[in-house]
């Protein structure tokens, strides 16, 4: 910061600055009450204009702050059901942690025919609702039946559509939802093509502990 020299004044004789600028010189010791006059109302003026600058820059700073608080959080919407809901109508953004697992473990490996992971990843107490109305309970048992079904196909090419994982507010409990294509090819060359969604529940050990799964054969082209 540049520091402007100070103009040497006689002891405890003031006089502004802009005072001196526009004072007319003069050879002796009287001064000419108009200059006073003058600076008077000058500085009323500047100060009128600096206090109003000071009110429309503390304005435009707060609707400027409103905005950036309006624009980083929005408040939740209560909004009334048309009907009762049994479980939850209150969800928040999960940990994606959780969609990694399930599509590394209900999709990829099942591409891969590496079903010998599932114990990583499944709750030993483990219930699956399948698309064909069967229901399996327990984790050996999930792995033995997902084992027998892959052998049936010689490859297995599958699409994931979209997941997300999501949270229920009220209920505390983890959910990651799936969106995919399955193509699945048979040993006898033949492809089947289902679209399919899969609903997984996550416990406090971060384990999947149920399955609801769902599915529709894609009609032909």
């Amino acid at each position: 910061m540049h520091l402007r020299p100070k103009v040497p004044q006689a002891k405890n004789s003031y006089i502004p600055e802009f005072i001196l600028t526009f004072t007319p010189p003069c050879t002796h010791h009287s001064y000419s009450t108009i200059p006073f006059i003058y600076s008077f109302h000058l500085k009323q003026k500047i100060m009128h204009k600096i206090f109003s600058l000071l009110l429309i820059a503390a304005t435009l700073a707060a609707c400027n702050n409103d905005t950036k608080v309006s624009e980083g959080k929005t408040e939740p919407t209560s909004v009334a059901m048309p009907m009762p809901v049994t479980y939850s109508s209150s969800f928040e953004m999960g940990d994606p942690k959780y969609a990694a697992m399930i599509v590394q473990g209900s999709w990829k490996d099942w591409v891969d025919n590496n079903l010998d992971n599932m114990k990583s990843w499944i709750a030993d107490t483990i219930v699956a609702f399948h698309s064909d109305n069967t229901a399996v309970k327990g984790a050996d048992s999930l792995i033995a039946l997902w084992k027998r079904q892959r052998a049936k196909y010689s490859s297995a090419s599958d699409t994931i559509r979209g997941v997300m994982s999501v949270r229920s507010i009220d209920k505390h409990d983890n959910w990651v939802l799936v969106w995919a294509t399955g193509h699945d090819t048979r040993l006898d060359g033949t492809v089947e093509t289902s679209e399919i969604q899969e609903t997984w529940r996550i416990n406090k050990d971060g384990k999947a502990d149920a399955l609801y799964q769902y599915d529709r054969q894609k009609r032909k082209q």
